[in-house]
């Protein structure tokens, strides 16, 4: 899965001209500049020429699957886990707690990186003359606005890169050890918000006029912000892409002894007491299984899902036990990404009933999500009265309603959905931002509850026969 860096960076340049042309200002009237960007999405570069060696390789691409696999079952991630847990036993130390349990996975960057270093000769090559510069996607859009005099990126994206110290905020030591990758390719890790220059200024070049670049800041962490989920113990739950769902949890990293996982949040300022930290657990791929079903005919918007849906008393069987690749909680499997289950024979039966497939797909997705919230509620000591939702997904009315049903917590959802944006724009602002954004509650209805975990269990049982079945197969 890869993206094409240059016609990005048109896209870009022309996104910027028609936001202006929308807020009806002029380049020299924008006193800043904010970037949220898709987390573990990266590139590498000729570092005198600045020309991409490859093209953006995205998080969901699969190309070192059997890297992955590899390390995770290697001698080297063994003495790592064991180090770490003989430390975690002497020192108490909760990075050490972390190490201890730690396993790759495809979505990081870190084994798509070994995999580039590794297979293309152009920047083996490269490499050996000190000419390479990695970046995820904040690093290379920052780089190429700066014209090469900024290679930096911040916490809160290089938190999630398989590659970075959440407990010390700087490069993980052990990368060299581990993936025998060199420390001069990697950027600089600032704090999100820099108010002196340190992510440099838009060249004139570009845009016409000179922009000082004040946030750089990973999409979910914006979005966390955005929906002001600033508290410890606030949940958000991102319906896009994937399903993200996420805890506040202020100044600690939490230590997971499963499969939740620690990421920063973001860094208000260079000092470490301004970091907040996420305890975040995943889903890979909501969006991709809309954007499937909506392939095949089903629907032609988010919004005639929840139509749909609501449109009969229930799926009436039907279930989609696998719609995603890798749950990141309570489910650890990334062989399985859409399965294209329907021949071209039965896709007129599929359409003819359409109702009861989307059903049965928005009930998956919210059961993914209450797989997700059990794990949360399990391993930590949190009591949450409100999810708060955002994402393409999340305008979904009946998607929302069933979480709450399920979750028996509050749902809100905000006017704007869309909450990277809200956050980078609250962050630009250090939270002063006027930005009027009201929502809509879910409540949550408790007379309902017996008849939604009855199918929430049988679709857990599917779930499990299906995976059962996938493993004995290969």
């Amino acid at each position: 899965v890869e993206i094409d860096p240059q016609q990005l960076w048109i896209q870009i340049l022309r996104l910027i001209q028609r936001c202006l042309s929308t807020c009806n200002i002029t380049i020299d009237q924008v006193s800043a500049l904010g970037i949220a960007s898709q987390r573990n999405t990266f590139v590498t570069w000729d570092k005198t020429t600045g020309e991409e060696f490859h093209n953006l390789i995205v998080w969901k691409d699969l190309r070192a699957k059997h890297l992955v696999d590899a390390y995770n079952n290697s001698w080297k991630l063994w003495g790592l886990n064991f180090g770490s847990k003989l430390l975690y036993y002497i020192t108490k130390r909760r990075r050490f707690l972390v190490g201890s349990i730690m396993k790759f996975m495809n979505a990081q960057v870190s084994l798509r990186l070994v995999w580039v270093l590794t297979k293309n000769q152009t920047v083996r090559d490269n490499l050996a003359r000190r000419n390479v510069l990695f970046g995820t996607l904040d690093t290379w859009l920052i780089y190429k606005l700066t014209k090469g005099t900024h290679h930096v990126t911040d916490v809160s994206c290089a938190s999630s890169t398989g590659l970075f110290d959440p407990f010390t905020l700087s490069w993980a030591p052990w990368v060299h050890f581990m993936f025998s990758i060199p420390a001069h390719i990697l950027p600089k890790v600032l704090p999100t918000c820099c108010t002196k220059g340190e992510f440099g200024i838009v060249d004139a070049s570009h845009l016409g006029h000179e922009i000082p670049i004040r946030v750089s800041v990973a999409d979910q962490s914006a979005s966390m912000f955005g929906v002001s989920c600033l508290n410890k113990g606030d949940l958000k739950v991102t319906l896009g892409t994937g399903t993200w769902m996420g805890i506040n949890t202020w100044n600690k990293a939490h230590t997971s002894v499963g499969t939740l996982y620690p990421v920063v949040g973001w860094q208000l300022s260079p000092k470490s007491s301004s970091v907040v930290y996420i305890c975040e657990g995943s889903s890979y791929a909501t969006g991709t299984l809309i954007e499937w079903c909506k392939s095949k005919g089903l629907f032609r918007n988010v919004e005639e899902t929840s139509t749909l849906a609501s449109s009969v008393a229930s799926s009436d069987g039907f279930v989609f036990p696998l719609g995603f690749s890798a749950l990141h909680g309570a489910l650890m499997d990334e062989k399985h990404e859409i399965m294209e289950f329907l021949h071209s024979s039965e896709l007129n039966a599929f359409k003819a009933r359409r109702d009861y497939y989307v059903r049965a797909l928005l009930e998956s997705i919210a059961f993914r999500v209450k797989q997700i919230f059990d794990t949360m509620v399990s391993e930590t000591e949190f009591e949450f009265s409100c999810i708060s939702v955002d994402g393409g997904s999340a305008q979904n009315d009946f998607l929302c309603q069933l979480i709450a049903d399920l979750t028996q917590v509050r749902v809100w959802r905000p006017r704007l959905t869309e909450c990277s944006i809200v956050g980078v724009a609250k962050l630009i602002t250090f939270g002063e931002a006027n930005l009027s954004n009201d929502g809509t509650e879910f409540l949550p209805r408790l007379e309902l509850y017996q008849e939604h975990m009855s199918l929430y269990k049988l679709w857990s049982l599917e779930v499990s026969w299906a995976l059962l079945i996938e493993r004995l197969e290969s």
